[in-house]
């Protein structure tokens, strides 16, 4: 023997065998019979005992031997049935936290709201488009109308941005308020600050009055109706009288600030304008008399670029065009606010319905492992029964084989393991129509996407159908109708 091995039976002890389980992997483990029979040293006083005759033939109960026997295995079965319970308490936590039949009412509920849900946003958008597209048929009408009350058949010319025309005004605005304050600011009192102020207020009332001129009087010549005409031509004469008079009134003020007395220039003008309304000596101002009259003509015709040379045909024009673009803003919204619900709720029910395959799948796997259990320890008990009877067998054929008398009637009988009362802890085997529910389930989730997508479909139609009359709205005139 090597030194190791010396070493290692030096501290072994080889008289106490070793325990008395199989080595497994399984949930309740196996008496190893050899092994505990020795323990018991079932042999050895079965021989002792049955040389001395005991128990004695007319015995009707275990001796202490069996006694012992018996204890041993009610031992390994209450160890068991502990486990056994532990186990079984363990699934009926995670059962419970399933709750898998409690979902199955609560996910149609999920499913019904989503529907509903997206119904309701549904609803109001439809709602929505066919006022928008009442409106739309409403402003129609109301342009036909006015094409037709003024005879016209062209479509009204306007610009997309007036931005460009006020820029205009803004530079004729400034440039004569420039070229004005550097004469007005000879004879002002406040100098620069005052002569600026003064060409600023002379330049906004001339650029002004033309810009209103040409926007809304001199379009008038252009109107069906006769006296419009005659309206608009004697707004023409008026301007240009008025746009002569004012920057020749100017021009006589310029001069008289800038003669001997400029403190009275405003008389001094006054006087001139009416008894010598041409008696300007400087070039300088009948040359800003000519300028100040081109800026009032040049404001009078931006102002009837401004719009439509028809008078109210532009405004009639783009109120109809407003109309049909906030209808098919509001179209593109709605069609993707219904996207991104029907999204979300088809996301939603696809959700429940992993939810409900995952709690389906869960409670039958708990319920399986708890009918696997149940079923080892059922197996488990026969087979402590099992192991119990071959541990009697050994003590009493080592018994009778040393007695020199029968043995015992008892020892003839088989030996029956008591059960425990409560062996299957209260197991049954569950709700049999668990498949059903889940297949029930899934089907009114899938019918609620289903008709989520139907309804969807449906609402696109309907909104491709109002765009359709619109359309022929547009271009015929024909009612819009909800029916």
């Amino acid at each position: 023997m090597s030194f190791f091995g010396r070493l290692k039976s030096f501290f072994t002890d080889t008289s106490t065998p070793p325990h008395e389980y199989v080595p497994s992997a399984l949930t309740f483990v196996e008496l190893d019979i050899v092994v505990l029979a020795q323990k018991l040293q079932l042999k050895e006083e079965g021989e002792q005992r049955g040389r001395n005759s005991q128990p004695s033939a007319s015995q009707s109960s275990l001796d202490s031997v069996e006694a012992r026997i018996v204890t041993a295995v009610q031992s390994e079965l209450a160890i068991a049935h502990e486990r056994f319970a532990r186990h079984m308490r363990a699934y009926g936590e995670r059962e419970s936290a399933v709750q898998v039949q409690g979902k199955f009412a609560q996910l149609e509920t999920q499913a019904e709201a989503a529907h509903a849900d997206f119904a309701r946003h549904l609803s109001h958008g439809k709602d929505l488009i066919w006022k928008l597209a009442r409106d739309v048929e409403h402003r129609s009408k109301e342009l036909e109308s006015f094409r037709s009350q003024n005879q016209l058949e062209r479509d009204a010319r306007f610009p997309e941005s007036q931005t460009l025309h006020w820029g205009i005004l803004a530079c004729l605005v400034l440039v004569e308020s420039f070229l004005n304050g550097q004469l007005l600011a000879r004879g002002v009192e406040m100098g620069m600050l005052g002569g600026v102020t003064q060409a600023l207020i002379i330049a906004l009332l001339n650029v002004g009055v033309g810009c209103a001129a040409g926007r809304f009087l001199f379009t008038n010549v252009n109107h069906v109706r006769n006296y419009r005409k005659v309206v608009g031509f004697a707004s023409i004469l008026v301007w240009m009288a008025f746009a002569f008079s004012f920057n020749l009134l100017v021009a006589h003020y310029r001069a008289a600030l800038g003669g001997s007395n400029p403190g009275d220039a405003e008389r001094i003008a006054l006087s001139t304008f009416t008894t010598t309304p041409f008696a300007i000596r400087e070039i300088s101002g009948w040359l800003l008399f000519l300028l100040g009259c081109s800026f009032s003509l040049i404001a009078a015709a931006d102002g009837w670029r401004m719009d439509d040379p028809y008078p109210g045909y532009g405004h009639v024009s783009r109120r109809f065009v407003r109309g049909l673009d906030d209808y098919t803003l509001q179209k593109q919204e709605l069609s993707a606010e219904l996207e991104d619900i029907k999204s979300a709720a088809i996301s939603t029910l696809d959700d429940l319905i992993l939810e409900v395959e995952k709690g389906g799948a869960q409670y039958k796997n708990i319920r399986a492992n708890q009918t696997h259990l149940v079923e080892q320890f059922e197996g488990h008990i026969d087979y402590l029964e099992k192991c119990g009877y071959e541990l009697l067998s050994i003590y009493r054929q080592a018994n009778v084989a040393a007695r020199s008398s029968p043995g015992p009637e008892h020892f003839t009988s088989d030996w029956v393991l008591t059960r425990p009362a409560d062996a299957k802890n209260g197991f049954s085997s569950g709700d049999p129509d668990i498949d059903q529910r889940v297949a029930t389930t899934f089907e009114g989730i899938r019918s609620t996407r289903l008709q989520i997508l139907r309804d969807y479909q449906d609402a696109l139609q309907e909104f491709r159908s109002i765009e359709s009359l619109v359309t022929k709205e547009v271009e015929t005139d024909a009612p819009i109708s909800s029916s």
